[in-house]
């Protein structure tokens, strides 16, 4: 088979179809000369021969339209007819190998696309959340820290808190039995809830914590790392410790009066305001 000019008109899905890609195939530099442009008006008179073959999947969808074009009358013989039913083929298997590839390159674009909008919107999380929330290493060093969890430890940032925190148990715990304590659990049980602890601040203040974690573990089993939140309980600790000693204090006076009230020889008693009904009376 030989003709001056063969080129395959594109289907493309979702545009116009009066409008389709046109590539050349093949161009015969003594019959068409490198400089003179392509007509693709295939009805002009520049081209008297031309025959066109449709490309088309097992369900009838057109992929693409196959175009040979001559600047002379001919007719194709059985034997190249034969042959551009070969061409014809190979060509529809790689337009479909293309159409998928394209379906998956789209696929993953979109996939992407959503992956890139879920970190974005996790990061914003991370860095907008009023809990600390962090990663350690088993040794005790962070590995992810958030700003809140630099603020409460007093750090200016993250990087600072990171930078300058090199063991967690000697530097953020005010006990380091305690980490050690809390490494036990992390190892043992695979997570804790609600461990309260006292820490160091920066500057030497000591807060108390709450603290929920768990352990990552890789596909064999061994500890990876710990990852958690932490919320600083300071001033819900300081009240429940003041309505602790509260508390003992008026257990404490109300022993005392006891004391006072049984002791005394003198006649005692308490009534109500209004009712006047007796709610105490001295063995006196």
């Amino acid at each position: 088979m030989k003709v001056p000019l063969v080129y395959l008109e594109l289907a493309q899905p979702g545009s116009d179809p009066h409008s389709p890609s046109k590539g050349i195939l093949y161009r015969d530099p003594q019959g068409i000369p490198a400089g003179e442009p392509f007509n693709p008006d295939v009805g002009s008179e520049q081209w008297p021969f031309h025959e066109s073959f449709l490309l088309q999947t097992e369900q009838g969808i057109r992929l693409a339209d196959l175009h040979l074009l001559d600047c002379h009358p001919r007719q194709l013989s059985s034997f190249e007819r034969e042959q551009i039913d070969l061409v014809a083929l190979s060509l529809k298997h790689i337009l479909l190998q293309a159409q998928e590839h394209r379906q998956t390159l789209e696929q993953l674009q979109s996939q992407l696309q959503d992956s890139r909008s879920t970190a974005a919107r996790y990061q914003q999380i991370f860095e907008n959340a009023v809990e600390g929330i962090f990663q350690t290493t088993l040794e005790g060093k962070y590995l992810v820290a958030n700003p809140a969890l630099a603020h409460i430890f007093g750090y200016e940032s993250p990087e600072d808190l990171m930078h300058n925190v090199s063991d967690i148990g000697t530097q953020i715990y005010s006990d380091p039995e305690q980490r050690a304590e809390f490494i036990q659990r992390m190892l043992r049980e695979g997570q804790v809830v609600n461990f309260e602890h006292q820490v160091c601040c920066k500057d030497g203040r000591l807060i108390w914590i709450s603290l929920n974690a768990r352990t990552i573990y890789n596909d064999q089993g061994d500890p990876l790392y710990f990852e958690g939140f932490v919320t600083d309980i300071t001033a819900s600790r300081q009240l429940k410790e003041r309505q602790q000693q509260l508390e003992e204090a008026r257990r404490e006076s109300e022993h005392r009066f006891l004391q006072l009230a049984e002791n005394t020889q003198q006649l005692f008693w308490i009534t109500t305001l209004y009712s006047k009904e007796l709610i105490y009376v001295s063995p006196a």
